[in-house]
């Protein structure tokens, strides 16, 4: 689930499912929204902040596509998240 990446999903179907997995589901443990698909680093700032720091935020493609060095893509996925997430 991502809005606005390659899956069809809305704004409002996302914050749905954001909000149905902090709600009590009896003897389960609790989940994780899990946004992916499409995912660029440039749009991690707003990931970050529409869902949350309780989130796994994943990124495949985008880090390829960003660089030939895997290790630095990574790292600069990581930059933009730390910043967001540092500030709530």
């Amino acid at each position: 689930m991502n809005h606005g990446g390659r899956f069809s999903f809305s704004r409002a179907d996302c914050r749905g499912i954001v909000q149905a997995t902090e709600e009590p589901m009896g003897h389960f443990k609790p989940i994780f929204p899990v946004p992916a698909g499409g995912m660029a680093i440039t749009r991690l700032p707003e990931m970050a902040e529409f869902y949350g720091q309780e989130a796994v935020l994943t990124i495949a493609g985008g880090l390829y596509s960003h660089g030939p060095d895997l290790a630095e893509s990574s790292r600069e996925f990581r930059r933009p998240v730390e910043r967001t997430w540092s500030r709530v």
